[in-house]
């Protein structure tokens, strides 16, 4: 650093935690002058209607909302010896940001301005730039800098001085293992050149407006030109909201509806909302919906910090719009309203897959946070797996006690499962299929270690513990690869399973049952059995200096996955086939020496006699599995877990869990009644909302269905309406594929943003959602179309923590 003086020195806030971004960039305050005219006359005063003086400079304003959202936040910059300069440091160091390194000008320049002159849906800005042009790599301590775990600038041509060296500083920042991003802001000159081409191979993010993207590209397509030369571009799109590309992907999220009061700094408060989760890990959605909520927030008043520095304010309206409307969940995992261009496949995509380096996350809007140490995961894992154990063994002492694991990526289910849980004091048990994640990203786009982070995100945002959360990994085996020769399908299932292991999956269902392209068919018990011990000895080996090692379940007894049954005839399991499945397994397992890892077996999955169709539900009947049931006593501390259990009754699910059925899979069903609920909302649309206004829900997912019939087209059949009926109705819900559309994500975040912004009122709820509308007279839940869809699933999950004895435990 140079010999200037320190002007931020006496005002600093001294913490000695770790900064999570490091940000250099402009500092000088905004003058907003409201009611100028268009064009103003020379000769000639005008009068304006009023004036708004505050912390202006997007590189600050970004610094000053990052704080205030919780992050810990340095600044460096350059002021010159003024008032102006001292002013902005103080409003900066009220905020939170670490000023101790802005330095002053000793050249006698003076501490830039910009007036801006708002109109309605346009702006003028003029700035001076004083010391801003001035500062150089000499005022910039590159120590200090590189305590921090991010790096960002902003206004890139607007440092002119500092402008030769920008890409040296980001090369150094690289060097040293922060993750790096810029935000060039707008070229004064707009010749958009100079370092830019440098710089762009040391981002990791790059943010810019629409218009500045296409400046940047010079040539159409312009976010595909961009796109290539960084991991990851941020287009800012203003009222559309923004979007992400992302390996060849692009995610879409609209921004959230609120009254404009003024605009400015709107953009440099969507960087602080995004970084502020992107450095904490988040999945790429969150911290594009966070973003836009940050920017939603901002342009509520005044300035671009204004509405930031109201604390009851600012909480009040996080806690109003971020679990509600900006997290609308579909099945792919992706946040409210994000739609992803690519088809059929959803992206969920999370942040670790650009860079490795993973920090616990600080916490949101509360300060709080349930992500810990490496080691107290570990050990919360432990706790959670050892005390789903106990369940199990209480099962098989005669206790009605069990677990049931939610099977989705749903984000609306997954949300109505934790408050489900917390409400009963329980555990959550949440498992994803071979199908849904792997190494290649399952229909989700999702690996093992970004459903585990997407898991982990809801629970801090929903403040349920993360030890409390344990996670699965449902049919692990060859299944997606089932086409191709057993050797290459089984090597790639142990990648799979090394994989979910890795990512602390803590209960591993192995399952070689489905036969590879070079089988006879059907595969010999022997022959599961011993890719069944392969597979565990992979996850064994990947666990080994783990103090939480995975508990497994063996065997098959379900339809192929993903699909419902016609005409159904369902056998129970006899007790033989019991009998030799665990045998051939025990065997297998012991010429591997994995005897350790039998001992941690906890299930069998078996055919207790339940299924479902399209349109109808096979239910348990206690007599068939009387035999069954019985001999699962004879093996050590085994139960059985039940697939297909979608749709039994509550004394069903009771009986099961009698039976020592004490795992219970389901998934469609809860899909199937957020769709109901979401129906019955779109019904009460059609009548309270006025036509312009509507989501045109129902009509837009079926004409995607026609247009996209690949997740349907084998599995609904007869004549045309009966498909029809089949592709809104169907028990087997073959709809929840579709939820992650862009088409229709959008119109669902209309529809939600339409009975948010008019509830409906009671007589009309109850028409159509009659439960629901009770409980918002009874005061159970409110008014909100989130509310309703969660209470709706909660229905279907209250039945499922009763039959466990999961309610009656707190």
């Amino acid at each position: 650093m140079n010999s200037t003086e320190v002007v931020g020195s006496s005002l600093q806030n001294g913490s000695s935690e770790q900064p999570d971004v490091a940000i250099v960039g402009e500092l000088n305050p905004d003058l907003i002058v409201y009611g100028a005219p268009r064009e103003l006359p020379e000769e000639r005063e005008v009068l304006a209607s009023g004036f708004t003086l505050t912390l202006g400079s997007s590189s600050a304003i970004l610094a000053h909302n990052l704080a205030l959202l919780g992050s810990k936040v340095t600044f460096s910059s350059r002021v010159g010896g003024d008032a102006l300069g001292e002013m902005c440091c103080r409003w900066l160091q009220e905020a939170g940001v670490q000023v101790d390194h802005v330095v002053q000008s000793a050249s006698g320049s003076n501490t830039g301005i910009t007036v801006i002159l708002p109109f309605a849906t346009t702006r003028r800005i003029l700035t001076y730039p004083g010391a801003m042009f001035e500062m150089g790599i000499d005022d910039l301590d590159l120590d200090y800098l590189a305590t921090a775990k991010h790096f960002h600038l902003s206004s890139l041509f607007l440092h002119r001085k500092l402008s030769p060296d920008i890409p040296e500083l980001f090369r150094e920042m690289k060097r040293r293992g922060l993750t790096t991003s810029l935000d060039t802001n707008d070229d004064p000159e707009d010749k958009w050149a100079g370092v830019l081409e440098d710089v762009l191979p040391l981002l990791d993010v790059l943010l810019c407006t629409e218009s500045e993207l296409a400046k940047m590209a010079k040539a159409e397509p312009a976010a595909e030109r961009m796109s290539a030369k960084v991991p990851l571009l941020v287009v800012k799109r203003g009222a559309a909201g923004a979007s992400a590309y992302f390996e060849g992907r692009r995610i879409d999220v609209p921004s959230l509806r609120v009254e404009v009061k003024d605009s400015v700094g709107a953009g440099d408060t969507f960087d602080a909302g995004f970084l502020h989760k992107w450095v904490r890990k988040a999945p790429l959605e969150t911290c594009i919906a966070y973003g836009n909520l940050a920017g939603g927030l901002s342009v509520t008043r005044s300035g671009g910090t204004e509405a930031f520095c109201d604390r009851t304010y600012r909480e009040g309206f996080f806690q109003q719009h971020w679990q509600q409307e900006m997290l609308v969940p579909h099945n792919s995992g992706i946040r409210s309203g994000v739609t992803v261009a690519t088809e059929p496949r959803p992206a969920a995509v999370s942040n670790d897959k650009l860079f490795s380096r993973v920090e616990p996350s600080m916490g949101d809007i509360a300060q709080t946070s349930n992500m810990t140490s490496a080691s107290e995961k570990s050990a919360a894992s432990r706790n959670s797996v050892d005390e789903m154990r106990q369940l199990l063994r209480e099962n098989r002492e005669g206790k009605r006690r069990g677990i049931y694991s939610v099977c989705t990526a749903n984000r609306l289910v997954l949300e109505a499962a934790f408050a489900q849980a917390a409400h009963d004091g329980s555990l959550l048990l949440i498992e994803a299929t071979c199908n849904q994640v792997n190494q290649e990203g399952g229909y989700t786009g999702m690996v093992p270690a970004q459903f585990r982070d997407y898991i982990h995100a809801i629970a801090e945002e929903m403040h349920f513990p993360i030890g409390r959360v344990v996670l699965g990994g449902d049919h692990l085996g060859p299944n997606p690869w089932k086409d191709e020769p057993a050797s290459v399908a089984m090597e790639k299932a142990c990648i799979m399973v090394a994989a979910y292991a890795d990512a602390g999956f803590s209960k591993i269902h192995l399952d070689a049952s489905m036969a590879c392209a070079d089988d006879a068919t059907p595969l010999a018990p022997q022959e599961i059995a011993e890719r069944a011990a392969r597979l565990c000895e992979v996850a064994e080996t990947a666990t080994r200096n783990s103090a939480a090692r995975p508990v497994y379940v063996i065997g098959t007894e379900v339809p192929t996955p993903g699909g419902a049954v016609d005409e159904m005839e369902i056998e129970v399991t006899s007790t033989e086939s019991l009998r030799e499945t665990l045998e051939v397994h025990r065997r297998a397992f012991e010429r591997r020496n994995l005897l350790s890892a039998w001992d941690r077996i906890v299930g069998v999955v078996v055919q207790p006699g339940v299924e479902f169709g399209h349109d109808t539900v096979e239910d348990y009947q206690p007599d068939k599995a009387s035999q069954l049931s019985e001999s699962i006593l004879q093996q050590d501390g085994i139960v059985f877990e039940a697939h297909s259990t979608d749709y039994q009754t509550a004394e069903s699910l009771r009986q099961l869990v009698s039976g020592h059925f004490g795992i219970l899979k389901v998934g469609p069903e809860l899909s199937f009644v957020m769709r109901e609920a979401i129906f019955g909302l779109a019904r009460i649309e059609e009548e309270w909302i006025a036509d312009k206004r509507r989501s045109n829900l129902r009509a837009i997912i079926e004409q995607v269905m026609l247009d996209h019939p690949g997740n349907w087209k084998g599995y609904y059949h007869g004549d045309e309406h009966q498909q029809h009926i089949a592709r809104a109705y169907s028990l087997s819900d073959r709809i929840r594929y579709y939820w992650p559309n862009a088409e229709i994500s959008k119109a669902l975040a209309v529809l939600l943003e339409n009975l948010r912004e008019h509830p409906a009122p009671l007589p009309l709820l109850s028409q159509y959602l009659p439960r629901q509308a009770e409980a918002i007279r009874a005061g159970t839940i409110s008014n909100n179309p989130v509310s309703i869809i969660h209470d709706k699933v909660r229905e279907s999950l209250a039945r499922y923590a009763d039959a466990c004895g999961l309610a009656l435990r707190g």
